[in-house]
């Protein structure tokens, strides 16, 4: 079967939008009026069903649903039903979401407007960012986030939605030339609050995004033109490095650069965890898994292989490497931007029931399925 619906209506787009911002502003709009987005998606998911003519699930998307089917069967076995049944409410939800969403080819000007959208509910966290951000408590200067009516997210959580306004900022900058002046400075807002969140993620996601940008823009390139760009790359990091400790409080340059007791992963704990995630599924059911929800490790690569065994773990996988795979091979370049953020971060923390995760498949497929390819890199590049 083909795939549905070469456009959607100005009420989908409302709807669609209502999402986006709901995804954004979860935490706080739910400290306000309770956990509506669940029941949002809900209703949005009935809409969808309602909608569709028709059906399209290719391996990548079978490989999703079988994850998905396999982590609620691996319930049975949890070493904690009350966590994998909060895990797999909102895994399967998402899920039939994403599949749903990734039926749709639309035209490259639908997918610019709610690109726009995304892009301004994302820049409006940033700009709240520069105003409402301090530190996460008051023993912990290293890490400043949000804090709205009271609340905080948590720091990794932020950057990823953060990181969302530097990927289509400069992109549309660079590539599309959209208000390239605007775009940048949202760009560098985003570098600016990103760092100033005190994760060492940022800095990982930073560069695997800034080598993104630099691979494609200089692609086809000639040799000189490439060494030219090279050495500008270059001392634009340095001045980087150099203005850090201007804009940053000393407490989170020292946390970023993992300076004194702040070793860079060491502080974390995440080595211990990892490390004992493992071993106690090396000792129990290494084809089965520990169930859902059992042992996270902080990381949801190796959560996931923990809790679901080899046997769950492949079929998460394919649908992970099966679809940045596609978006490599079909050169769409802000694709593979929204879509390695979430996934470099989740392997930081445990992000499988966490909108940004999810979001890092949906709009890279909207993005892939574009019918007239306007995204595709052979179709506009660096000049």
């Amino acid at each position: 079967m083909s795939r549905v619906l070469g456009t959607i209506s100005w009420s989908h787009f409302i709807i669609f939008a209502i999402y986006i911002f709901l995804s954004i502003y979860e935490m706080w709009i739910s400290a306000i009026i309770g956990p509506v987005s669940r029941f949002y998606i809900i209703i949005y998911l009935c809409y969808l069903l309602v909608k569709m003519r028709s059906l399209k699930v290719d391996v990548i998307f079978a490989s999703m649903l079988a994850w998905i089917v396999y982590s609620f069967v691996s319930t049975i076995w949890s070493q904690d039903i009350e966590e994998a049944s909060i895990s797999i409410y909102t895994m399967a939800l998402m899920a039939l979401l994403t599949l749903l969403l990734g039926q749709y080819q639309l035209s490259s000007k639908q997918i610019i407007r709610i690109l726009d959208f995304y892009l301004l509910v994302s820049a409006s966290l940033v700009i709240l960012g520069l105003f409402f951000s301090r530190p996460i408590t008051e023993d912990n200067e290293t890490r400043n986030v949000v804090y709205l009516f009271g609340l905080a997210p948590d720091p990794n959580n932020l950057l990823t939605l953060y990181s969302v306004c530097f990927s289509i900022s400069i992109y549309y900058a660079l590539f599309l030339k959209r208000m390239r002046i605007i775009n940048y400075v949202l760009t560098l807002l985003s570098v600016y609050v990103i760092f100033n969140t005190g994760s060492r993620s940022g800095i990982i996601i930073l560069l695997f995004l800034t080598s993104i940008l630099f691979w494609y823009g200089q692609k086809d390139k000639p040799l000189h033109s490439k060494v030219k760009i090279t050495i500008v790359a270059i001392l634009i990091l340095f001045v980087i490095y150099l203005l850090l400790p201007v804009f940053l409080s000393d407490s989170v340059y020292d946390r970023i650069m993992g300076k004194g007791e702040l070793a860079f992963m060491d502080s974390t704990g995440r080595e211990v965890r990892w490390s004992t995630a493992l071993n106690e599924w090396l000792n129990s059911n290494i084809l089965f898994g520990l169930g859902l929800g059992s042992a996270p490790a902080h990381s949801t690569f190796i959560t996931m292989l923990v809790a679901l065994g080899i046997i769950g773990y492949t079929f998460f996988l394919i649908f992970i490497f099966g679809t940045v795979i596609k978006i490599i091979r079909q050169g769409n370049v802000l694709a593979l931007l929204l879509f390695v953020s979430p996934m470099l971060q989740s392997f930081f923390i445990d992000a499988q029931n966490k909108r940004f995760f999810w979001n890092g498949i949906i709009f890279p497929y909207l993005l892939y399925n574009c019918i007239d390819k306007t995204f595709v890199l052979k179709d506009h590049s660096l000049n």
